[in-house]
């Protein structure tokens, strides 16, 4: 590394300590969109999860919204506050989809997410949800972890919500999905160590 690479990140090192003095909150935002067209019309949905950190302690909010032909559909709102150590929402992009399940081009929409206020390796809850015509169907549960052979975590069967389990073709999809959404694989390599 070159003096001046080095000098370039001392002074950056320096700006991000004293930024953090003058404002000791730090404030980053994901979002996630997604449009499409069915028998209902346009579909517009939105989710943004907001993080917020000071010197000792986080929190994470997930607020989200679904519109037909710009009218409210559903909202969601989910948070952790006050973590005195990791504050975790995370949406899983593998879930954030919109399907014609039935072939009638009446789609759902569904996305999962993990939630935790935690300090290690542990498991996170997992929420996935389904919307279709303001309807919402869920499914909760534990999230497996999988580090190098090892797995742990996600014993424990979902939970589900009496209007899912009466909905067995959106049922039946969500539970052969359920893995995809609710594992998280570290991918340890052993050997760089």
């Amino acid at each position: 590394m070159t003096f001046k690479n080095k000098m370039h990140l001392i002074k950056n090192a320096i700006a991000f300590i004293i930024s953090m003095v003058l404002n000791p909150f730090i404030a980053q935002a994901n979002t996630y969109k997604k449009t499409w067209n069915d028998v209902k019309g346009q579909h517009d949905v939105i989710l943004i999860v907001e993080e917020m950190a000071s010197d000792d302690l986080q929190q994470v909010s997930l607020s989200g919204k679904g519109s037909i032909n710009n009218k409210p559909e559903w909202t969601i709102h989910d948070f952790v506050k006050d973590c005195p150590v990791d504050a975790n929402i995370t949406i899983n992009p593998k879930s954030f989809e919109n399907i014609d399940l039935n072939k009638t081009n009446n789609h759902y929409l569904l996305f999962s997410y993990s939630i935790s206020c935690r300090g290690g390796i542990d498991p996170e809850d997992i929420k996935y949800f389904a919307y279709q015509n303001g309807q919402k169907y869920t499914m909760r549960g534990e999230q497996t972890i999988i580090i190098g052979k090892d797995k742990f975590g996600g014993e424990r069967k979902p939970s589900i919500s009496s209007n899912l389990q009466k909905n067995l073709p959106l049922l039946n999809y969500m539970q052969k999905k359920w893995p995809i959404v609710s594992t998280y694989n570290y991918n340890i390599d052993n050997s760089a160590k």
